[in-house]
């Protein structure tokens, strides 16, 4: 158990270091906004799919899962029209 413990602390001091240390990486980059979100959006999803390879994550869902997740989205965005609508 301390080892797990010990993990998660360094996760922990790992994850502030980066935090901080954003603000000073912000002021070397000299590229315009919309470049750097999609360059941070591509090395993610980069990272992202050789994490899934090298992990051999299985990420596949069935069609009735799927539209399960589409269909209560559908019903959320409705009602949240149909309350905004309603009080005006």
């Amino acid at each position: 158990m301390p080892n797990a413990k010990l993990k998660d602390y360094l996760h922990l001091h790992f994850l502030v270091f980066i935090a901080g240390f954003t603000a000073i990486l912000g002021e070397l980059i000299t590229i315009g906004a919309l470049a750097l979100v999609w360059y941070r959006m591509a090395i993610a999803g980069i990272l992202m799919f050789l994490y899934i390879k090298i992990v051999k994550l299985n990420i596949k869902i069935t069609k009735r899962t799927f539209l399960q997740f589409s269909r209560s989205e559908e019903r959320r965005v409705g009602k949240e029209c149909s309350l905004r609508c309603r009080s005006r």
